[in-house]
């Protein structure tokens, strides 16, 4: 409210019983003393109009994800597709560590490594049905971010891919950014 305020607060044509005011007023007497800002001299200079354009990954083409984590929150940004948070975005975390080590390793990626949903790491003690719902919500909030933009769903699974008696591992194709995620 102040920044659109701004012209009526230094001109005081605000009302008297606005909440501003009344703060102001009880600041000790400083009632009617709006300080006075100069504007700066410093010239401006135009670069033109910048498109904003929003990114949308082709049909086909590896993901870009950035994983971080807010306080205890799990946050897994798929770019142009959807941000997955809470439940749906642990499973991705918990898998991330093996699915960088067998990149770092130089591992080929038919061969990185799935991992059984009751072995992941810092799924709090989850059950095997409870990992799965997490898997499907996942899934099911890519698929829709997919659809939207395409216009049909995904042909398999996005981000994390299933091997029945092996578990589950990332998409060894994704693209990791760094959680500031600046493409």
């Amino acid at each position: 409210m102040l920044r659109d305020r701004a012209s009526d607060l230094a001109s005081r044509q605000i009302p008297a019983s606005s909440l501003v005011v009344l703060h102001l007023s009880s600041g000790g007497g400083l009632v009617g003393q709006v300080p006075e800002f100069r504007q700066a001299s410093v010239p401006r200079i135009f670069i033109g109009e910048v498109d904003e354009v929003d990114q949308v990954p082709e049909p086909g083409a590896p993901l870009q994800v950035a994983f971080s984590v807010d306080g205890n929150r799990h946050i897994v940004d798929v770019i142009g597709l959807a941000t997955l948070r809470g439940p749906s975005a642990r499973v991705p975390h918990a898998l991330k560590p093996s699915f960088d080590d067998d990149r770092r390793n130089g591992v080929a990626p038919a061969d990185y490594r799935y991992t059984m949903g009751t072995r992941l790491p810092d799924m709090g003690g989850m059950n095997k049905r409870t990992i799965r719902k997490a898997v499907e919500r996942c899934r099911k909030q890519l698929a829709q971010g997919y659809e939207e933009i395409h216009g049909e769903p995904p042909v398999e699974p996005l981000l994390i891919q299933t091997r029945v008696s092996k578990g589950y591992r990332l998409d060894p194709y994704i693209i990791v950014l760094p959680a500031n995620r600046a493409p």
